[in-house]
Parts: C-alpha cells; structure tokens; sequence
C-alpha cells in the first residue's frame, strides 16, 4: 500500500467525523467507531488473572487488536506514557481501518500503520493551518511524544517546502479542520 493510500484513509477519517486537535484516541475510538477497547488492567481483571500474567500472555508492552468474525477489541497498556498511549491506540486502529486483518501477509503492516497513526494524530494540513513554526510547538499543540514530533516536524518541513499543490484528501482534512463549529 503506498504511503499516499495510507494517508487518504486518515484523512477521510478526519474529515468524516470533524475531528479537534490535540486528539485523545480512548475518546475517539470510544465515540466514533463500534470497536471495543480495553487497558490491559481491565482486560486481565475480566479474565481473572494478574497483570504481569495478561502481559506474558499477550507478548507486548504497548498495544494490540484481537479480531473475531467484524468485531473488533483493541487493547492497551495504561501504564505507558498518554502519548505513548495515543499514538498506539492510533497505530491499532491503522490496522483496522488498512485491512491488515484481511490482508496478514503483508510485509509493511507495521510502518503502515505508524504512517496512519501520525497522519491521524498530527496531520500535515492542519499543522499548516495552524501555522505551527518549529518541533517544540508541534509537541505542545499535538498529543505525540517528543520522538514523534521530531520525526512528524522534519516530514512536515520537506512536506512544506513543495509546490502546493495539495491532494484533494489533504484539501478536505484542512477544511473541515479550519470549517468547524467552535
């Protein structure tokens, strides 16, 4: 999938449901998709086992989607950092919203769905819109780590710098972020 297909599906989610930023993923899941979520503490009180063993079990620290026929539970560590916590929740829901359970072999799973967390969480139009200048602004104004602000901030300076002749999806997203009622 390319990183252009990647970013259309971010962007029509955003445009779809309006959405504000900074964004706080457990709410958004929560009020805009039918999917389930759970922190991990929550997830092994209702299994009736301990922390420690639910984390054994499931083999991560951070985050993970379970599929059972089109239903949906995404999971969490909730002793992670917020931002940690939202750019997982984001990258979990980038595996749903990609088809990455209809399509498991699949080589670039993984950055696609780190591409669709970044996209969803600090977009490229709407850092313009803002008229965010610098890396320290971006983490400030957005919910991502310091990591993923330098990463996002040197994207979006070479993003920048193009002629602007912007995609349709990146026209929308910066519209209906600019366009929404207060």
């Amino acid at each position: 999938m390319t990183n252009e297909v990647v970013e259309y599906v971010a962007y029509d989610f955003i445009t779809r449901h309006r959405l504000s930023y900074p964004l706080y993923m457990n709410s958004v899941i929560r009020d805009y998709t039918p999917y389930t979520i759970f922190s991990f503490r929550e997830a092994a009180s209702k299994c009736g086992i301990s922390l420690q063993q639910f984390k054994k079990q499931i083999g991560t620290e951070d985050a993970l989607t379970a599929r059972r026929a089109n239903n949906f539970l995404i999971l969490y560590n909730d002793q992670k950092p917020l931002r940690r916590i939202n750019f997982s929740l984001a990258h979990e829901m980038g595996h749903i919203l990609l088809g990455h359970f209809d399509h498991r072999e699949q080589a670039n799973i993984e950055t696609e769905a780190d591409r669709f967390a970044a996209t969803l969480i600090c977009p490229r139009p709407v850092i313009y819109a803002l008229q965010i200048h610098s890396q320290p602004e971006l983490y400030a104004r957005f919910n991502i780590s310091l990591e993923a602000s330098a990463y996002r901030w040197q994207e979006y300076k070479r993003w920048a710098q193009r002629p602007k002749s912007w995609t349709w999806t990146e026209k929308t997203c910066t519209t209906a972020y600019i366009c929404r009622p207060s």
